[in-house]
């Protein structure tokens, strides 16, 4: 697909208020984060045969990265409670006597 078309098809869909819709969604990324969704949107277009950006394949990458912060943040919690917390049933170390 030429540039031109791409740049066409880019701009009809990501308007300022679906720009600003994506923002509010996402606020709080890393960039390694908005990186990474970005790449996914581009990934999709690349897989119609058109090869152009989708309302779908925006809303899809959005809703992957939505998900994979989800679960970063409950495995980051998890591993948390893992290793700040006494496990209740540990029992105290002694030494040998010598």
């Amino acid at each position: 697909m030429p540039a031109q078309e791409f740049i066409a098809a880019a701009r009809s869909l990501l308007t300022t208020n679906v720009i600003l819709a994506i923002a509010e969604k996402t606020e709080g990324f890393s960039p390694n984060q908005l990186e990474n969704m970005v790449d996914a949107i581009r990934d999709s277009a690349r897989a119609t045969k058109s090869d152009i950006i989708t309302q779908t394949g925006i809303d899809n990458a959005i809703s992957r990265a939505l998900i994979e912060r989800q679960n970063a943040k409950k495995n980051k919690e998890q591993y948390a409670k893992m290793f700040d917390q006494e496990p209740e049933q540990q029992k105290p170390m002694t030494t040998p006597n010598h």
